[in-house]
C-alpha cells in the first residue's frame, strides 16, 4: 500500500557510494533515472539531500545554494585530510573528505541537469509543513485549551499564509510529488483538521475557500452526525461532529477527507486484530461514503508505536502523527511531522518556515524537568482513585510533545 521508501537507500545513500572520476554526471543521469522511471524516486540519493534532522538538512541546502564557498572549502579540506594522510599514514579522513567532495558534485550535477536550484528544489527537495487544528471556534469551559483556536486567530493565520507566498495542497499532493515528482506550488503548506467539527462549516471552510487554501479533514467514520465522546472521559466537553451529508460535500469546497479511525481510540493499546479491524473498517466507511478511496490517516490523539505504524502503512498511503518538524522526502510516509496550532503569531511563523514549535520545546523541557524532580525527590504514593485522572493527564502531556 506504501512503496514510499521512508529509509535511506540500501547503499548508504551520497555519502556511502563509491568515489566516481565524474560524480557531476553520475547527478546529471540520476536524474535522466528518475524522470524516465518515477519508480527510481523511492531509492534515489538524491532524497538524501533533505534526509536527517532539520538543521543537518538546512545546512546541506545551503551548502548547496553557495556552491562556489562550499567547492573552495572542500577543496580545501581534501588537501589538508591529504597531507595529514601522508603525514600519519591513516586515510581515513582524507576518504571522507573526498566522499563529501564526490557528494557535493553529484548534487551540482542534479541541479545543473534539473535546470537550476529552484527547478531542482521543485522537483527533488521540497519540504512540507503540515498544521493541526480542531477545533475553531469559541473555547468551552474544561476544553483543552491546545485544541481550539478562536475564527479571528484561524482567518489571521490563513491570511498571513497566503499573503507569504504560501498555497495549501492535499495530502494526495504530496503523496504524488513524493511518488512521480509532480510539481507543487512553490510554497506548500498542508493545513489539516482533526475529528470533523461541525462548526468548521461556519468558522473555517469560508475562510479557506476565501483564500482558495486546500485542506484536509480526518474523520471519526462511526460518530459522524455524533459528537466527539472520547473527550468525556478525560474532563472534557464532547462537541457535534459534521454529518454525512456535510462530510460529502467537502470535496466542492477544496477541501479532501482523510481517516481518523472508526471510535477514536488509543490505537496503541488495542490488540492486532483490533487495531487492524479500526483502520481497515474505517477507511471502508469512509471510502463508501465518499466514493471515492480514502488512502491517509491521523493518529488518534497523536499517539503511535512500532505496531501501529506497520498496521497504518499496510492499509494507508500516508500517516500523520503529532510531532515538530518539516516532512522532507526520507520523512517516514508511515509517521509524517504534524504540529499543533497556537495563537502566537511568532510561533505560528517559526513552524511553517522552519517547523519549529516553541511550545512543543517548553513542554518537552518542563516535562523531562518534572520527571527528573520526581526522581529526586518522590511523592508519596497517590491513592488509586487518582489512576484515571493521572492516566488522562498523561494522556494530554504525550499529545502535546
Amino acid at each position: 500500500m506504501n512503496p514510499v521508501s521512508s529509509h535511506p537507500p540500501v547503499d548508504g545513500g551520497l555519502e556511502g557510494r563509491p568515489g566516481a572520476a565524474d560524480a557531476f554526471a553520475r547527478g546529471q543521469e540520476e536524474v535522466r533515472a528518475c524522470r524516465k522511471d518515477p519508480a527510481c524516486r523511492a531509492t534515489s540519493a538524491l532524497g538524501d539531500l533533505t534526509a536527517g534532522p532539520g538543521w543537518l538538512a538546512a545546512l546541506r541546502l545551503t551548502a548547496i545554494r553557495f556552491p562556489g564557498i562550499t567547492r573552495a572549502m572542500l577543496a580545501a579540506c581534501c588537501a589538508i585530510a591529504s597531507l595529514m594522510a601522508k603525514l600519519t599514514g591513516s586515510g581515513g579522513l582524507a576518504a571522507r573528505a573526498i566522499a563529501s567532495r564526490d557528494a557535493f558534485q553529484f548534487c551540482c550535477g542534479a541541479i545543473a541537469e534539473s535546470g537550476g536550484w529552484n527547478a531542482f528544489r521543485r522537483e527533488f527537495a521540497m519540504r512540507l509543513p503540515v498544521l493541526c487544528y480542531h477545533h475553531v471556534g469559541e473555547a468551552l469551559p474544561n476544553s483543552w485549551p491546545l485544541l481550539t483556536v478562536s475564527p479571528e486567530v484561524f482567518r489571521r493565520q490563513i491570511e498571513w499564509l497566503s499573503s507569504n507566498g504560501y498555497a495549501g495542497i492535499h495530502a494526495a499532493d504530496w503523496l504524488a510529488w513524493l511518488r512521480k515528482g509532480t510539481v507543487l506550488p512553490e510554497k506548500p503548506v498542508l493545513v489539516t483538521f482533526d475529528d470533523g467539527y461541525s462548526d468548521l462549516i461556519e468558522h473555517a471552510i469560508p475562510v479557506l475557500e476565501n483564500a482558495s487554501c486546500k485542506a484536509t479533514i480526518f474523520i471519526v467514520s462511526q460518530h459522524i452526525g455524533a459528537a466527539s465522546t472520547w473527550d468525556v472521559p478525560l474532563g472534557h466537553p464532547s462537541r457535534p461532529l459534521m454529518n454525512a451529508e456535510q462530510v460529502q460535500e467537502c470535496p466542492s469546497h477544496g477541501i479532501e477527507i482523510g481517516a481518523h479511525s472508526r471510535v477514536h481510540p488509543d490505537l496503541r493499546t488495542l490488540p492486532d486484530a483490533a487495531l487492524k479491524a479500526e483502520l481497515e473498517g474505517c477507511r471502508a466507511d469512509l471510502t463508501e461514503l465518499m466514493s471515492r478511496p480514502v488512502n491517509t490517516l491521523a493518529y488518534c490523539f497523536g499517539f503511535q508505536n512500532e505496531l501501529v505504524r506497520k498496521r497504518s502503512s499496510e492499509i494507508y498511503d500516508l500517516s500523520f502523527a503529532a510531532k515538530p518538524g518539516l516532512n522532507a522526502w526520507r520523512t517516514d510516509t508511515a509517521c509524517l511531522r504534524r504540529m499543533f496550532v497556537h495563537s502566537s503569531r511568532i510561533n505560528f511563523a517559526l513552524q511553517v518556515k522552519y517547523g519549529i514549535d516553541l511550545h512543543a520545546v517548553y513542554r518537552f523541557t518542563l516535562d523531562r524537568s518534572t520527571r527528573v524532580f520526581r526522581k529526586v525527590f518522590p511523592a508519596p504514593a497517590q491513592s488509586a482513585r487518582l489512576s484515571g485522572k493521572a492516566a488522562g493527564a498523561a494522556q494530554v502531556t504525550d499529545v502535546n510533545r
